[in-house]
């Protein structure tokens, strides 16, 4: 069954309402377990979450991926950083 489930979602790709829809899904499944709306992060708020990088121990600022959350289908992402 889990190939009938790849073909179709493989399918809806090709169509443009489709592919809106599987990559609005694939958005928000991203975001909601990987990013969050962090309190000690400045750049953090109820609409735009954040997600931490893995990075250099010496750096005095923690690098972050940041997912402005407009409305459905309308998500951008940006790079941005957090004090310690």
């Amino acid at each position: 069954m889990e190939g009938h489930t790849v073909g179709l979602l493989w399918d809806a790709g090709k169509v443009p309402l489709g592919n809106h829809v599987v990559r609005g899904v694939a958005a928000y499944t991203l975001i909601a377990t990987e990013f969050s709306y962090d309190q000690t992060c400045a750049v953090s708020s109820e609409e735009r979450w954040v997600a931490p990088l893995k990075d250099r121990k010496e750096m005095k600022t923690s690098k972050v991926i940041i997912a402005d959350l407009r409305s459905w289908g309308d998500i951008s992402f940006s790079m941005g950083t957090c004090e310690p």
